[in-house]
């Protein structure tokens, strides 16, 4: 079937002799054509799943074309409107170009003008998908800079949060030490402190949702690390569900953070379950590898895939659906259709793909169930790194571990100073502080040899973690020095380029972990 016969044309014309040459001579040229002699008739029969242009003759009766313009533009997304008019007039082509006519057509008492239908129709035509093509460019672009916007900002309030956080955390570990396990003021101190690290966890999703959460790369079958969460799968989702697996065997290797990318599967899973509801309905999870050009994935949220073959997992579901204005929201913060309080929810979804650079796309029609699909480069893998070498736990808990070592403690909050310094003095360290990057490097400057450690927050005014640690490094090579930072560790790392601190202290941090952190770098192993 040719490009014409694909195109159907609503042709309203309350001339019926010039109407049947309308249809002739358009059918002859290749079109499909329907009539309508009014325009309350036009407006009756007009279906935009049905019309893909529309010839309107300006002067009808009842309602004339201007009228009948109006209503067409009140739909979502009407077809392109030809209007066509005897008299001309420059004031009435204006009006109707105003109103939202594509393009206009003066007609002649020969019917000449019928020879210019053709060329006028498939220019229409082409600027109504290329004003398509265009906003659909625009909306895709608002939609990156919306989330990477939203993103900057979760991320901001997690580094503030998280130095927050670590006032609370230490102190609380520092209590503790103090305290009688089993009395009230212990299981008091307890509750505080687990209470911190449910806000620390909220912190973390902040931190996925803007993709700076720290991941541990592996080599990964996708398949296989559905497989590994199966049983967790069958106890998450109610038993009226029924879960139908098509894994494909075997699959390219990619590389992925295998807590995140199963947490994500959980999300997705967990958020299907919910869109079916109580009612019986099925799951299915489906995995499979693909070559895609990057037009294939015009409609993703986020593709930051590069070029090359891809492994993917599809989870679809038989739930509720979503209209057009939900489907837009799905990944905004906290946002849900069920009620309020439920976390970051799919927007961590995103945040994930994103570290991964990924692609995520969705498709969805109202009650008849979403498919979501996630994509995932295969082109290069790397061998997992080794996991860090944990410290014999009597070396944490030996309070004289410092051995009369002194650290240099920079940090710009004063409460994140204060609780740091306390808790490395409890450990027998001698803590020296600053409260940013040029006061550290003015006291590192002036005494370097006094100094075993370092351990310097990242941002900061004046001079920043990255810049000090530059400084600290010039004036004695190989200094130990720990960035400390409510940003994750991924984030950091990028901006080191040329030389790597010796470890990272993820904020907020119990007293326990900054000192295995110390110890790591001092070389303290038992």
């Amino acid at each position: 079937m040719s490009h014409k016969e694909q195109v159907r044309i609503l042709c309203v014309e309350d001339d019926h002799l010039l109407a049947r040459m309308y249809v002739e001579f358009l059918e002859d040229a290749g079109y499909a054509v329907e009539t309508a002699w009014d325009g309350e008739t036009a407006l009756a029969v007009f279906d935009p799943e049905r019309h893909d242009v529309i010839l309107l003759d300006y002067a009808l009766p009842k309602l004339n074309g201007m009228d009948v313009l109006r209503e067409l533009t009140r739909h979502v997304s009407p077809p392109p409107v030809i209007m066509v008019t005897a008299n001309g007039e420059e004031k009435t082509i204006v009006e109707a170009m105003k109103l939202g006519a594509s393009d206009f057509l003066v007609k002649d008492s020969r019917a000449g003008f019928l020879q210019l239908l053709p060329v006028v129709i498939e220019r229409t035509l082409e600027q109504h998908r290329l004003a398509r093509e265009h906003k659909k460019l625009e909306a895709r672009i608002w939609q990156r800079q919306k989330f990477e916007s939203l993103g900057l900002m979760a991320a901001g309030v997690a580094h503030d949060f998280n130095n927050l956080l670590t006032s609370i955390l230490g102190n609380a570990s520092l209590a503790l030490l103090d305290l009688e396990p089993g009395t009230a003021p212990y299981s008091n101190v307890k509750h505080v402190e687990e209470a911190a690290r449910r806000a620390a966890d909220l912190s973390t999703q902040m931190l996925a949702y803007s993709g700076q959460r720290r991941f541990l790369m592996q080599t990964l079958d996708l398949s296989e690390l559905i497989g590994q969460i199966h049983d967790l799968i069958q106890t998450a989702i109610p038993e009226k569900i029924r879960i139908e697996y098509d894994l494909a065997h075997p699959l390219p290797h990619f590389d992925g953070d295998s807590n995140q990318v199963q947490q994500m599967l959980l999300d997705i899973l967990t958020n299907s379950a919910e869109a079916i509801g109580e009612s019986e309905g099925v799951i299915r999870v489906r995995t499979g590898m693909d070559t895609i050009p990057c037009e294939d994935l015009s409609d993703a949220y986020i593709n930051d895939l590069p070029p090359g073959r891809c492994v993917y997992v599809e989870i679809g579901d038989t739930g509720c659906g979503m209209d057009a204005e939900t489907r837009d929201r799905i990944f905004d913060p906290f946002f849900t259709t069920k009620f309020t309080g439920r976390g970051l929810g799919l927007a961590a979804v995103l945040g994930i793909v994103r570290g991964h650079k990924g692609a995520i796309q969705v498709r969805t029609d109202l009650d008849k169930g979403t498919t979501m699909r996630v994509f995932f480069s295969c082109e290069k893998t790397h061998a997992a790194a080794p996991a860090p070498r944990a410290l014999d736990a009597s070396s944490v808990a030996d309070t004289s571990a410092g051995h009369h070592k002194t650290v240099l403690v920079v940090d710009d909050d004063p409460q994140v100073r204060d609780v740091t310094r306390v808790i490395l003095e409890r450990y027998g360290f001698i803590v020296v502080t600053a409260a940013d990057g040029a006061e550290g490097l003015i006291t590192f400057r002036n005494s370097p040899d006094a100094f075993s450690l370092a351990l310097v927050n990242f941002s900061m005014p004046r001079m920043d973690g990255r810049q000090l640690f530059q400084e600290i490094r010039k004036l004695r090579p190989g200094t130990p020095v720990i960035i400390c930072s409510g940003y994750s560790e991924f984030e950091i790392a990028r901006r080191f380029v040329e030389e790597s601190p010796t470890a990272f202290v993820q904020k907020p941090f119990q007293a326990h972990t900054l000192i295995e952190k110390i110890l790591g770098a001092l070389g303290a192993r038992k």
